[in-house]
């Protein structure tokens, strides 16, 4: 969604209308869809809201500009109308902790690999040149708004799970859409209406396979077999037709470390950097062992959900040091007040919690190490109060 919104606002921003101009029309439409942005995904509204200002500036619309920012404060009146003054601080520092976390701030390659990395650096050459010959073609205003998006496009890529450049198509768009007249030439003397022809056909062919996804998904779900899928949610029923492959919801396959103390190898792990060994999870001064559930989260949250409702915990606050943390979906349990279902950062919703469960083969190791490191550090102490072959069950006390 934040990528529809990007390519309805950036080719009003950075293109000169065809006919007639309609700076107010178009202003309200930039500005309704940045503020969309900045309530779906906060990161490109700040990627892409400096070019898209240049551009609106650069051709000299005042008026464009001011409804642009009347169309996104009537935008902001109208989430606060709805959600209230508190969601502002709220998703405040929700971003503040996603920004400061250890595990969730860039869920995917390095910055430099999605600038310069075997799959991306053939993008990023096409951006830049598109800046390069645009500007020599007398574009100048595009070309600057664009030279300004480069380093969003990349950011954006970056900060998003998969790294996928959707950000190509655009590119590739927008250099056909600004095609200059046959004779255009730069001080090379190199005809630039077939150089960007050739850029914005190269920019379309590597976004392809993305934009392809994207267009094809819909299509692919509506005509899936269902045999062999299973309800994702199964204490839901409002998300019965939330479906999934039965083989991954209850396949279970776990990977334990070969280097356990006591083993044959347990000497190798010294010869591992100390930066590259997976981060253990210490509970009450206690090193669980290394273990990471690979398939089958359904399945392991359904028999614990199942084990603590018929051991008398069924109804409670029950919040999952791990990466997901919806036990409620999942059985009779309250959600966690504060906590989400899926876990970036912090401690959010201890305050809350009847229990912390403890996953003895977590899905990601990291995540309940972290969780439980800042647990600690906000004064909690935890109580034991009940340990099985898949879980440690704990009350939280303030110290």
């Amino acid at each position: 969604w934040a990528w529809a919104l990007a390519y309805l606002a950036l080719p009003l921003a950075l293109m000169a209308p065809i006919g007639r101009r309609r700076p107010v029309l178009d202003g309200a439409l930039i500005g309704g869809a940045m503020a969309m942005l900045a309530l779906l995904k906060i990161t490109y509204f700040v990627a892409f809201a400096p070019a898209v200002l240049i551009g609106l500036m650069a051709r000299r619309e005042a008026a464009g500009v001011l409804a642009a920012l009347l169309a996104g404060l009537a935008v902001a009146a109208l989430a606060t109308a709805l959600l209230g003054v508190d969601f502002w601080a709220g998703y405040l520092r929700d971003l503040m902790s996603v920004a400061g976390s250890e595990t969730r701030a860039a869920p995917g390659d390095s910055l430099s690999m999605v600038m310069t990395g075997p799959k991306y650096l053939g993008g990023s050459l096409l951006a830049l040149f598109a800046v390069i010959f645009l500007r020599q073609a007398g574009e100048r205003a595009a070309g600057l708004a664009l030279l300004l998006l480069v380093p969003g496009f990349l950011y954006v890529t970056y900060q998003n799970f998969g790294n996928d450049p959707q950000w190509l198509p655009l590119l590739g768009l927008l250099a056909l859409a600004l095609l200059p007249g046959a004779g255009v030439t730069n001080g090379l003397g190199w005809n630039l209406r077939p150089a960007i022809l050739s850029l914005g056909v190269a920019a379309l062919v590597l976004g392809a396979g993305p934009m392809q996804n994207l267009l094809l998904s819909p299509l692919r779900a509506a005509m899936m077999p269902r045999e062999g899928l299973v309800p994702m949610l199964t204490a839901r029923p409002e998300a019965a037709g939330l479906l999934v492959s039965a083989a991954h919801a209850y396949g279970v396959q776990r990977r334990v470390s070969g280097a356990e103390p006591g083993s044959a190898a347990a000497a190798l792990t010294d010869r591992v950097p100390e930066k590259d060994r997976p981060k253990p999870v210490v509970l009450n001064g206690e090193t669980l062992p290394a273990c990471t559930l690979e398939l089958g989260g359904q399945g392991w949250f359904e028999t614990t959900a199942a084990d603590l409702q018929a051991a008398g915990f069924g109804g409670s606050a029950v919040l999952v040091a791990d990466l997901l943390s919806g036990l409620w979906l999942y059985g009779d349990f309250r959600p966690v007040e504060g906590a989400a279902p899926w876990y970036y950062a912090g401690a959010p919703g201890i305050a809350a919690a009847d229990h912390l469960l403890v996953p003895l083969c977590p899905s990601q190791a990291k995540y309940s190490a972290t969780m439980l490191k800042a647990i600690a550090a906000v004064g909690w102490r935890l109580e034991e109060e009940r340990r099985s072959a898949d879980y440690i069950l704990l009350r939280p006390v303030r110290d």
